[in-house]
């Protein structure tokens, strides 16, 4: 059972993280009690013990306001009285064509301080802070968010969250701290959060927590989107899996928007990664419910509703995030009413899926239910968020987080089964197989040895069938294949072939007066002259029959064929043919014929005026070698 639920614990784990809070003593400033409840006495206070002060009090606000220091007296009346953080939605209503503005004043009291500063962890408006003593005519502004203006043309929003030290020592006194804010791009705005005020060290070092933390769960949500949309690219066949990878994708997006991703990453001003960060999270608000209609709905091979519908959802859903992507601001804010309708219609269109699922008892349909139950109170209490009842939190990115998290895992453990059932399916067969692999392979052996045996038979075969079994040259069916091969061959190529066609002389006297033993010996050592001359791989020696014999010579002119033959009769002339010790004189007589083969020619022409040349040879004496003309050739 806990191996079962083992996901979710990790995935509740990793969800908390995203809503986890800096362990740092952040403790709310204390206020005087009496008429002046915007004064905050810090006369008292210990850095040591409680580094950092929430001004989270009563602060004196002044609606459709931006007051300058100037028009503030010592004694000041009007205004009324809000806790920080307020929101401008619990107090005025938003239009398009009017900015929402007002100012905070707050007073504070206090005594010698070393390293101080105050920080505005984020901001939902335009702010403008201020931080002078009481009656002073030096009212510089501490720092600046965004442009605040009363008019929506000078207005600018931005994303910067913002810490500034006032200096290495603070003089004791009375100050007084006046934020301005305005907004047009946030559907809440005003002092969305309480500043904090504190050494200046550890309100950086906060800062970067906050950023560390944000930024590990945004990896964290990015990185389970591309694993799911990589698992389904790589040949899945779940589509859930683009679904989901898809939302969370777009949920890291959205909220790397929100933590100035585009203004530290890319370079871009912070007004225009504001822009950028609207136009995303409202288009996410859209976006994300057919998102999640489809992952339920292609989570189980059961469908209740077709697969056009839930396509035709998620394009309405793109069609309708369009106009916060594309239009200014001011224009698209109109429209934000919709996303609260139309997220209305998903989840609707998501219940009716559950419930279905549910009904059926599908498997792992009471997991999915559960999975996405955070999510469906997320929503609601960001929708809470925007009409300014609640603070905003990150309950939605965690959802989401609990969400990608649980589902990813949960299919790892179903690949998981599955492999084990496929590993002990396949474990009961293995042996059966094992069995019957060694049997074959015995018998593969020995069929291998026996076709070993038969190729190399084969091969000696060939060898045979093509050789001269006396003088182990190529015999004449060798020699007319392969005069057809090279003159294809020249032809193709309109190189030069020459035959040359040698004859021992007066052989039939030679076998007559010693023996056909000492003939056979002569023609044995005829051939191995032959062999020994010509050994290139286009030189083919053959015997043409009885004491002829017969070369090939590719890319050969015939002059150069002239001067291999007269240099074979020299050998053969010069050479030790021996018989009872006695030494014997032998001659041959070789005829050569030459050409670029053409297509009007054949090769037996080229036989046949090699053959008259050697009868030429003959008729003149013997011993000699006669290249025949090309006119010879052509009259052949």
């Amino acid at each position: 059972m806990v191996r079962d639920f083992w996901p979710l614990a990790v995935a509740v784990i990793i969800a908390l993280v995203a809503t986890l809070r800096p362990f740092i003593n952040i403790a709310p400033a204390k206020q005087e009690a009496g008429e002046h409840l915007d004064q905050v006495d810090l006369r008292h206070w210990d850095q040591s013990r409680q580094p950092l002060l929430k001004l989270s009090g009563q602060w004196r606000y002044f609606p459709d306001q931006l007051l300058e220091p100037e028009q503030i007296p010592l004694q000041l009346d009007g205004g009324h009285w809000v806790s920080a953080p307020h929101f401008f939605a619990g107090a005025q209503h938003y239009r398009a064509d009017s900015p929402a503005y007002g100012s905070y004043l707050l007073n504070v009291n206090l005594a010698k301080t070393t390293d101080l500063g105050l920080s505005l962890p984020s901001s939902c408006s335009s702010t403008k802070v201020y931080f002078y003593p009481r009656g002073s005519a030096d009212k510089q502004p501490l720092f600046e968010v965004g442009r605040v203006h009363a008019q929506a043309k000078y207005n600018r929003n931005s994303l910067a969250r913002h810490h500034r030290s006032f200096g290495p020592q603070l003089p004791p006194g009375e100050y007084q701290l006046l934020i301005q804010v305005a907004s047009h791009h946030s559907a809440t705005g005003g002092l969305c959060v309480a500043p904090i005020l504190g050494k200046f060290d550890t309100l950086q070092n906060l800062h970067s927590f906050q950023q560390l933390s944000h930024g590990l769960v945004i990896a964290i949500v990015f990185s389970f989107g591309l694993y799911a949309v990589g698992t389904y690219i790589s040949g899945s066949r779940n589509r859930s899996y683009l679904w989901l990878g898809a939302n969370a994708l777009l949920v890291a997006l959205a909220a790397w928007s929100t933590q100035n991703f585009w203004v530290t990453g890319f370079g871009l001003d912070e007004h225009s990664g504001n822009v950028l960060a609207y136009g995303l999270v409202h288009a996410l608000g859209t976006i994300c419910g057919p998102l999640i209609v489809g992952f339920v709905h292609h989570s189980f091979r059961v469908h209740f509703v077709s697969n056009r519908l839930i396509s035709a959802n998620l394009l309405l859903g793109i069609l309708l995030s369009l106009p916060f992507l594309f239009l200014t601001v001011a224009s698209s804010r109109p429209l934000i009413v919709i996303i609260p309708l139309f997220g209305a219609l998903q989840f609707i269109f998501a219940l009716y899926l559950l419930w279905q699922i549910n009904r059926r008892r599908l498997p792992y349909g009471r997991r999915i239910t559960l999975y996405l139950i955070p999510l469906f109170a997320a929503l609601f209490y960001q929708l809470a968020t925007y009409l300014g009842l609640v603070q905003a939190a990150n309950y939605l990115l965690a959802s989401v987080v609990f969400l990608t998290v649980a589902q990813g895992l949960t299919q790892s453990q179903k690949l998981a089964r599955a492999s084990q059932v496929a590993s002990r399916l396949s474990q009961g067969l293995s042996d059966a197989v094992l069995e019957r692999t060694s049997a074959l392979h015995l018998k593969n052996q020995e069929l291998l040895r026996t076709q070993k045996e038969l190729t190399r038979a084969n091969s000696e075969l060939q060898t045979l069938s093509i050789t001269d079994g006396l003088t182990q040259v190529y015999n004449r069916m060798h020699f007319d294949r392969q005069l057809l091969i090279e003159w294809q061959r020249a032809r193709r190529e309109s190189s030069s072939l020459c035959l040359m066609l040698l004859d021992v002389d007066h052989f039939k006297r030679l076998n007559d007066q010693y023996g056909h033993t000492s003939g056979d010996e002569a023609l044995r050592q005829v051939a191995k002259i032959l062999t020994d001359k010509f050994k290139r791989g286009v030189d083919f020696v053959c015997r043409y029959g009885g004491e002829e014999f017969v070369v090939i010579l590719s890319n050969t002119l015939p002059e150069q064929a002239t001067s291999l033959a007269e240099d074979v009769r020299t050998q053969v002339q010069t050479h030790r043919f021996m018989h009872s010790e006695q030494r014997l004189q032998l001659t041959v007589s070789i005829g050569i014929c030459g050409t670029v083969p053409k297509i009007e020619y054949q090769p037996q022409e080229l036989i046949n005026c090699a053959d008259q040349a050697l009868y030429q040879a003959k008729r003149n004496g013997r011993n000699q070698v006669v290249c025949a003309q090309q006119s010879q050739l052509v009259n052949t």
